[in-house]
């Protein structure tokens, strides 16, 4: 089976290394391979243990063991991370992932993908250089996939989240990742974080409430008062959509069809709430490939489904409850870093979220059975002031 991947990024060049490794003919298409792309760059350790293929041949990473929450009223917290988080430059890694795939056989066309139209039972996918034929065709090209377009399933607008931001050159905070959050509403945050050799510092909102202009200028705000030696308009700027389907997109989706499928953030595979991706990303396509191996693409979709359906649809629901809602006269995300400060409970509760050992199907759960402890800490904490 002659298998076509639009996209050479992360879940694209993870799927052809799969691929190409079990024997099959994979040809993988993609520009702009030296981009970096815009995003904090974040992999849990939980998540590098389940892909090898990270580990076998070393890619250039930072580990971060803690993580500083800033709330919209200036509020800090700091929550020690059991598992350490590994920030990757997404340059970096996407490229050592390709480089896998060429390695075990996969054909790389360095070129934009400018359609992709069915033909004779398959597909066609066009380029400037010329038409290539498929029988199975993978989207594995963000957010705008001109793959799920073609399926009949391109994203609205209430499905995305704008991100901004600006990669500073150098060294700061290595072991420390920020985020801060806005006011009750503001549906994202801003996170800072540290790279081998630069600084992502970016903002992440969701459409249609965001404003480029706006939210750049609360990366700048951001960047002038936390590293004022450093200058925006000299380092690189980047911007993009990122998926962040709501919870009645979610019931709609599909991930494939007869001669088709779709990974990582073509098909959505990203938490709304954190705008994290990498590790679904990399999932997805592990799916994938065991589907093909095994002959069943059909299968493909029911492990989708019962892998990230139940849990992001569970996500789109806390995403409300998150950004929008209030405890105790206090918008949810300032009650939680507040809490940070005086209960180790609430600590280890985001700990385990961050790291991926906490799903958000379980977390209404948790969080009810340790409002004893929490509130014994909390009240202990306001005694000892």
């Amino acid at each position: 089976m002659r298998i076509a991947v639009v996209g050479a990024g992360l879940s694209g060049s993870y799927l052809a290394c799969q691929l190409a490794s079990a024997g099959a003919e994979v040809r993988l298409f993609g520009d702009h391979l030296d981009w970096e792309k815009p995003c904090g760059g974040g992999v849990t350790s939980r998540a590098l243990e389940g892909f090898p293929l990270l580990t076998q041949r070393p890619i250039p990473g930072n580990e971060v063991a803690f993580l500083e929450l800033i709330s919209s009223q200036g509020e800090r917290a700091v929550v020690p991370l059991r598992k350490t988080l590994t920030i990757y430059s997404r340059r970096v890694l996407d490229g050592g992932v390709r480089q896998a795939a060429l390695r075990a056989g996969a054909e790389l066309v360095p070129e934009k993908v400018r359609r992709v139209q069915q033909h004779q039972g398959g597909w066609q996918i066009l380029t400037g250089s010329g038409t290539w034929t498929a029988e199975l065709l993978v989207g594995a090209d963000g957010c705008k996939s001109l793959v799920r377009q073609a399926t009949g399933q391109d994203l609205a607008a209430q499905d995305t989240s704008l991100t901004l931001g600006y990669f500073l050159p150098g060294k700061f905070h290595s072991d420390t990742s920020v985020c801060q959050f806005y006011e009750r509403g503001f549906e994202g945050y801003l996170w800072s974080f540290p790279r081998p050799d630069h600084l992502s510092v970016g903002i992440l909102n969701s459409l249609p409430l965001a404003s480029s202009a706006e939210l750049r200028r609360k990366v700048e705000a951001f960047i002038g008062d936390r590293y004022p030696g450093s200058d925006p308009s000299g380092a690189n700027y980047f911007a993009a959509l990122v998926p962040a389907l709501r919870e009645s997109a979610w019931k709609r989706h599909r991930a494939a069809g007869e001669n088709w499928a779709l990974v990582g953030d073509a098909a959505g595979c990203v938490d709304p709430v954190t705008g994290e991706g990498i590790s679904h990303a990399l999932r997805s396509s592990e799916l994938l490939a065991q589907a093909l191996a095994a002959g069943k693409l059909a299968d493909y979709e029911d492990r989708f489904h019962e892998e990230f359906r139940r849990e992001f649809q569970a996500a789109a629901r806390w995403k409300e409850r998150f950004y929008r809602g209030r405890v105790w006269k206090r918008s949810f995300v300032d009650q939680l870093i507040h809490l940070c400060n005086r209960s180790k409970r609430v600590r280890e509760l985001l700990d385990r979220l961050i790291t991926g050992d906490l799903c958000y199907r379980e977390l209404a759960r948790e969080l009810c059975w340790n409002v004893p402890a929490v509130t014994h800490q909390y009240v202990r904490s306001l005694a000892s002031v």
